[in-house]
């Protein structure tokens, strides 16, 4: 648990640190959405767990490289879980670290159409099975979780954003000691944003 805990933090303070130099083309903003997630693997779903999404942004413009490329990174609280059949459920709250690059095309004078991808980290900070026990455990699941995002959106007067995003967990999170049960966080997130 401290080895996650020493690569998230060490993943945002380079993130923190390569944006410093380049404020001039830094902006920040907030985003808030709804999370339908839908995990994978044969400790499977019967249908989507809803949650909410909130969290803080920074977005770094690299017209050096070239016209409309940008990177993004952020902070937010994100809720993930699942619903099994009968009265198998449970929510999984992560603090979640994304990590983008991204290309803005122009649609018109004030709309811009967004493509990002990149990797995120997250770490599970709590939750409750429907009988109260919690969710991450030795009897449930691992707390560090790393996968990978693909976004599509719309940038409106530079300012307000709206993004459709599917992401793909990559680390397998149910304990060893359940054998061969496996677990993986997927999901599609929507979300508004407004950059100051």
């Amino acid at each position: 648990m401290r080895k996650s805990k020493r690569l998230l933090a060490t993943a945002l303070f380079v993130c923190l640190s390569y944006v410093s130099v380049c404020a001039q083309d830094l902006s920040f903003g907030i985003n808030a959405g709804v999370n339908d997630n839908t995990p994978r693997g044969n400790v499977m779903s019967h249908k989507a767990r809803y949650g909410f999404n909130v969290g803080v942004f920074g977005e770094l413009e690299l017209p050096k490289l070239a016209p409309g490329l940008y990177t993004t990174a952020g902070l937010s609280f994100k809720q993930k879980g699942f619903v099994n059949w009968g009265d198998g459920r449970g929510m999984l709250n992560y603090l979640e670290l994304p990590i983008h690059a991204g290309y803005k095309f122009n649609l018109g004078k004030n709309t811009k159409l967004l493509l990002e991808a990149g990797p995120y980290l997250a770490y599970g900070l709590g939750g409750k099975d429907a009988v109260g026990r919690k969710m991450f455990s030795d009897y449930y699941f691992k707390r560090f979780d790393v996968g990978a995002d693909a976004v599509i959106g719309l940038e409106f007067n530079k300012h307000i954003q709206l993004k459709l995003s599917y992401q793909h967990g990559l680390r397998q999170l149910q304990h060893d000691k359940y054998g061969d049960l496996n677990y993986y966080n997927r999901g599609f997130n929507l979300s508004i944003a407004y950059k100051f």
